[in-house]
């Protein structure tokens, strides 16, 4: 944690333990060194799985099998995954020692406590994927709604009515007033005890705020009022982004000491990422119910140079979060707060979540706020001074200032089901490049990145007309509605110069052409023309029309539902016609 972020890490330093063990104390039996095998041609355990079982006695893992089933939408989804994935870890375990504590509904996963035996049988399996430890994460309004525009949004007719902003946290007091009667589902998944005293507990008071650190389980409901906080009787009135939407409230945080907390003080509070797994599989199930717009985690752990990198290191985050995406669900989380320019924590780091670091209400970085050139968002995280926090509910009926990049992400999290209100069928990408294109650009002096801050209602005004943007290989049709993109290779592993552009002037244009222009004097094109037949028979049309011997990959794009269409010519060397039409069934986004 950078210095100047001390009350950060009072609020934003939190994770979750078990009982009386350790980080990488959670398998039942002991693994050496010596035990591991000679690697497999696809080996699935990690590295650091074999280097905490040569000084540890027990871990627990996550296990991605190779389950025929996918995650379905939460239209259709039932209990089939979770099921074929504890028959098939049951088949490869056999007899070894083992324990399955948790499969998902909507990812091909499991939660081990295993033996020596057990890991290597994973590690030589056909049927597995991946092993990596199961960690333990940290808990990464004098009123910063005006500066993100939200008013502009409540004026436009969006406070999220209809839309629910799911809070992942340390739990929430969801009686506060500047909650109350905002929660419509609560549950909790905690491996040292949820309010009942067992690992998981679903409904009224199951999202209560852990109570063993008050100065830190308060941190669930400074994010929630933040997100979907509405106006007390008072003047000026207090109001969260979204301030028409409900609020689906879950506890992940358990209680930590020792190792575990390091290098925050012991006892501290952890979330593992098991558990908020389970929250967000969980939420998946029932997001169709309430309208679940975002998922908000203001949590973070590790530092990943690349989305490519987090992908590959976090695959259980990338699977949810891909899983709650293709049901129009955004996952958004903060960037953390270690001062780390040249990375941003899991899972905000995921190449579909939503990331957030943090800027004052002057729109300065702060040099808490880890940063990266693949960061999408920024978002007010702290008052006119970087250690200044943003107001908020507090446990107790009380109101508190906490600064952070965990106070930055609930920020987008609200806007995102403001977005969703005035716009329901866009797609998570479509409402990310709203989110982008309506931004301040602000950037941070200790990398030079210059990265969005949000603007609300910038962002619906991009998102109406549409968020492309041109350049030699995109054209931008229909006021920036579609776009359409082309790649191409010439076949010597040279790229031809290529243009882009409109037939009629200005980005607004209904057709545009790409011109080729390689060395040989021919000049070959592909034609993209878009036909607005809404009025008439409800469709949007597109012609593709290409006369080329290049080797192109074209795809077409709705900005605003995300609807796409790709069409690929093969490299021949000869010139060959292309000419289709088809439709997109946008018009009522």
């Amino acid at each position: 944690m950078h210095p100047r972020g001390l009350l950060a890490s009072v609020t934003d330093r939190s994770g979750s333990r078990r009982g009386t063990r350790t980080l990488a104390g959670l398998v039942v039996s002991t693994l050496l060194a010596a035990t591991a095998p000679a690697r497999a041609l696809a080996a699935s355990v990690v590295p650091e799985v074999w280097q905490r079982a040569a000084v540890q006695p027990s871990q627990r893992v996550l296990v991605r099998v190779r389950a025929d089933a996918r995650g379905a939408s939460s239209t259709a989804r039932s209990r089939s995954l979770s099921a074929a994935v504890g028959a098939r870890v049951s088949s490869v375990l056999g007899t070894t020692s083992h324990r399955v504590e948790r499969t998902y509904d909507s990812i091909p996963f499991a939660v081990l406590e295993v033996g020596s035996d057990a890991l290597v049988a994973l590690d030589t399996s056909p049927e597995v994927v991946a092993v990596v430890p199961d960690r333990a994460t940290p808990l990464d309004l004098i009123n910063t709604s005006p500066l993100v525009e939200a008013p502009q949004a409540w004026e436009a007719g969006f406070e999220g009515g209809g839309r629910a902003v799911a809070v992942i946290d340390s739990g929430v007091e969801v009686g506060h007033p500047f909650l109350g009667g905002r929660t419509v589902a609560e549950a909790c998944f905690s491996h040292s005890g949820c309010p009942n005293g067992q690992a998981t507990q679903v409904g009224p008071g199951a999202a209560a705020p852990c109570a063993f650190l008050p100065n830190v389980c308060g941190h669930g409901t400074h994010v929630a009022g933040i997100a979907v906080g509405h106006g007390l009787a008072e003047s000026p009135p207090r109001f969260g982004v979204a301030r028409g939407a409900s609020l689906v409230a879950v506890n992940a945080a358990s209680r930590a000491e020792g190792a575990d907390c390091s290098p925050s003080s012991s006892p501290c509070v952890r979330l593992w990422q098991s558990d908020i797994l389970a929250a967000m599989d969980w939420i998946h199930g029932i997001a169709a119910i309430h309208g679940v717009a975002a998922v908000n985690l203001s949590l973070g752990v590790g530092n990943h140079a690349s989305p490519a990198a987090c992908d590959a290191a976090e695959p259980a985050y990338k699977a949810m979060v891909d899983a709650l995406a293709a049901d129009g669900i955004a996952t958004v989380a903060s960037s953390s707060n270690n001062g780390v320019k040249t990375g941003i924590s899991a899972p905000a780091c995921i190449s579909t979540a939503i990331g957030v670091g943090a800027t004052t209400k002057t729109d300065e970085v702060p040099s808490f706020s880890n940063s990266a050139s693949f960061l999408p968002l920024l978002a007010p995280g702290a008052g006119f001074a970087a250690n200044e926090g943003v107001l908020s509910s507090w446990p107790g009926g009380t109101f508190k200032r906490v600064y952070g990049t965990s106070m930055a992400s609930p920020h987008v999290a609200g806007a995102v089901a403001l977005l969703r209100e005035a716009h329901p069928q866009a797609s998570v990408p479509a409402l990310l490049a709203a989110l982008r294109a309506g931004g301040l650009p602000v950037t941070d002096p200790a990398n030079g990145v210059t990265t969005p801050r949000l603007r609300v209602g910038h962002a619906l005004d991009a998102l109406a007309a549409g968020s492309c943007v041109a350049s030699d290989t995109r054209l931008c049709l229909l006021g920036g509605r579609f776009s359409a993109t082309l790649s191409w290779n010439d076949g010597s592993g040279a790229r031809p110069a290529l243009v882009a552009s409109p037939k009629a002037s200005g980005e607004g244009s209904a057709s545009g052409l790409f011109h080729f222009y390689p060395s040989d004097p021919s000049n070959w094109e592909v034609l993209v023309k878009m036909i607005d037949g809404c009025g008439t028979n409800g469709r949007f049309w597109m012609l593709v029309s290409a006369s080329t011997g290049f080797g192109w990959e074209l795809v077409v794009t709705d900005e605003r539902t995300g609807e796409s269409r790709t069409w690929r010519h093969p490299l021949d060397g000869n010139a060959s016609g292309l000419s289709d039409f088809e439709a997109f069934a946008g018009c009522g986004a």
